[in-house]
């Protein structure tokens, strides 16, 4: 597994340069799972716009991408260490990628003790799906019902959806976008933050 800032220079520095003003208290990590089969794609510079409003808050934050590999056993331990995830991907045909069902498809669920626990299990999570078009926005709902239900995630409302108009290029969100993809990241922080005082929200597992 690779996890690294990509070729997004203008969006690292700003990261990296970004004040901590209006920061939560304690200590917050937010980790961005990109399932996108291009490291450097529309998906990737609207996660970085996320992450960036995240830490606008205090959130430390950290970006996987996930390869053709099956092995996700660093993923999993990312995620157990995250106070919240978003999770990133493309919509093709009204469907996530293949690098996103294989990574939902290997994560464990279970409760007892041969199973591990899901690593969603109580965890705020975050959805970011991007399109060519804005006719594929509901392909987040199905990915939603997943998390919740069978991972037992606690996944926030409403989930984020970009297509090629919300952006001035390939490589740079519209104004407006921008500032929605910040806060839908600020959103996560706070959320993050506040499962933090709800034990029996995250104490929550799936069914069977």
């Amino acid at each position: 597994m690779c996890h690294h800032w990509h070729d997004c220079a203008h969006l690292r520095k700003k990261l990296v340069l970004m004040t901590h003003s209006h920061k939560l208290d304690g200590g917050l990590r937010i980790l961005a799972i990109n399932a996108s089969p291009r490291g450097t794609g529309r998906t990737t510079v609207a996660v970085l716009e996320m992450l960036a409003g995240a830490k606008l808050l205090g959130a430390a934050v950290e970006i996987v991408d996930l390869d053709s590999r099956d092995h996700f056993e660093p993923v999993v331990a990312l995620m157990q260490r995250s106070d919240g995830v978003v999770l990133a991907s493309p919509t093709y045909r009204a469907r996530p990628p293949a690098q996103l069902k294989a990574f939902l498809d290997a994560l464990p669920r279970t409760s007892d003790s041969s199973g591990g626990g899901s690593p969603f299990a109580g965890k705020a999570v975050a959805l970011l799906q991007t399109g060519a078009t804005a006719h594929h926005f509901l392909a987040t709902e199905d990915t939603r019902a997943v998390l919740s239900s069978f991972f037992a995630a606690q996944v926030m409302a409403p989930s984020l959806y970009f297509s090629h108009t919300d952006y001035e290029d390939a490589t740079k969100l519209t104004v407006a976008a921008q500032e929605l993809a910040q806060r839908h990241g600020r959103a996560l922080a706070q959320f993050s933050m506040a499962l933090k005082t709800c034990p029996e929200v995250t104490s929550l597992q799936p069914l069977a």
